[in-house]
């Protein structure tokens, strides 16, 4: 029987158009940004770049000697499966039927971000992301043995194996899956703090540090189709960003690093019989540091307008896990495919709206910036096209 141990992941970013820049606001002026995302997917990209149904992960497969313990006491079952085996000359090791699921979400995310000026050179802030999810779910059962028994017995066999299919699943813990759920998340908080090294008119160097503060939830072991975005433990970041301004032109590179501290977990860990029947409340969870990195360009067509164009690419190291209820092997294949990667195009366009006014020297002004992001390949993650909409405020 295959299954997958790993949650569906994804990691936090962020596109924040003050907090991916060099240059620091001025002192004792505050931005707030209000920036909502739109994401729909139904496939992901696979441990090998190619892309694969969404679902994939959580595709099984079942034997009929699975089955057979399945029905417990019920004679009447056991002998319709027995009968039926015989008839199509299968044994208890043949697989009987395999458990596919089409899965679909759709992620609307508002993000609130403030920065404030302390200092000519320093700035601090943080960023809050709160997420409405929307996941798809039908699971499809098929036969995978055929022989000779009538179309009678063939659609009974079908029948009594998917109604075994969610009773083993209810067995092991699990919720009745839901063909469609809805949840709202609020994720970790991100405490920013952004030191300018080095800034003239033309250039500008800065350090950035992130430090992120666990308030998402952790996932519910008894969800079958489990989703991650690497919420739920402390992370400390540091960026190194540069802006150069070339005429109309704004330059922009960053790179950073990401670490995640260890923390403990109540996991689902795989049984020496490759079901679900372990849950650890002590998992120790130690997840890959993420390296990230950007270039990018902004053209002022005019006084109002700006269109812009970048490239972002993550890396993420794999999660490794560890405990006392089952052996090292067990729990080496929750860390299973779950390093990852993804490179991604933006294009955009920034609006200055209405007319900018000065007040003791400190400038406001409302900006609006429409994003396009399309992915260009990855890794063991979520594959699909996202729009953004961010409103900044300056005062």
């Amino acid at each position: 029987m295959f299954c997958s141990y790993s949650a569906l992941a994804d990691f936090q970013w962020s596109d924040n158009f003050v907090w991916n820049r060099a240059r620091v606001i001025t002192p004792r002026q505050h931005s707030w940004s209000f920036r909502s995302t739109y994401k729909t997917f139904d496939s992901r990209y696979g441990s090998t770049g190619d892309v694969q149904d969404l679902g994939r992960p959580f595709d099984r497969t079942w034997t009929w000697k699975q089955i057979l313990s399945g029905t417990g006491a019920n004679s009447q079952a056991q002998g319709f499966f027995q009968n039926y085996m015989r008839t199509n000359s299968l044994n208890e090791n043949d697989i009987a039927a395999g458990t596919t699921f089409d899965l679909k979400r759709q992620e609307s995310t508002f993000e609130i971000a403030w920065a404030y000026g302390l200092s000519e050179r320093w700035m601090i802030g943080l960023q809050v992301p709160i997420s409405y999810v929307t996941t798809q779910l039908v699971p499809n059962t098929s036969m995978r043995s055929r022989g000779v028994a009538s179309a009678a017995d063939t659609q009974e066999a079908r029948n009594r194996v998917s109604a075994f299919v969610q009773d083993r699943l209810a067995a092991e813990g699990y919720d009745e899956l839901q063909p469609r759920s809805q949840n709202l998340i609020v994720g970790d908080v991100s405490l920013m703090n952004q030191y300018a090294v080095w800034q003239n008119p033309d250039w500008a160097l800065a350090l950035q540090q992130i430090t992120r503060i666990p308030a998402a939830p952790n996932n519910n072991v008894a969800d079958y189709i489990r989703y991650s975005r690497g919420d739920g433990q402390i992370d400390l970041g540091l960026n190194a960003m540069l802006d150069h301004q070339w005429h109309r032109f704004l330059f922009g590179g960053r790179i950073g690093y990401t670490k995640a501290i260890p923390d403990v977990q109540k996991m689902r860990v795989p049984a020496s019989d490759n079901s679900f029947q372990i849950v650890d409340r002590s998992v120790r969870r130690n997840l890959g540091d993420l390296v990230s990195t950007s270039a990018e360009t902004f053209y002022g067509l005019n006084r109002r307008w700006k269109v812009n164009g970048a490239y972002l690419a993550f890396f993420k190291g794999a999660d490794h896990y560890s405990g006392g209820d089952a052996s090292a092997d067990q729990y080496n294949q929750l860390g299973a495919d779950s390093a990852q990667e993804l490179h991604l195009a933006r294009a955009g366009v920034s609006y200055l709206i209405g007319t900018p006014t000065s007040r003791s020297g400190i400038e406001r002004k409302w900006v609006a910036n429409l994003n396009a992001y399309y992915p260009l390949s990855g890794q063991n993650i979520s594959e699909g096209p996202e729009a953004s909409l961010e409103l900044q405020a300056f005062f």
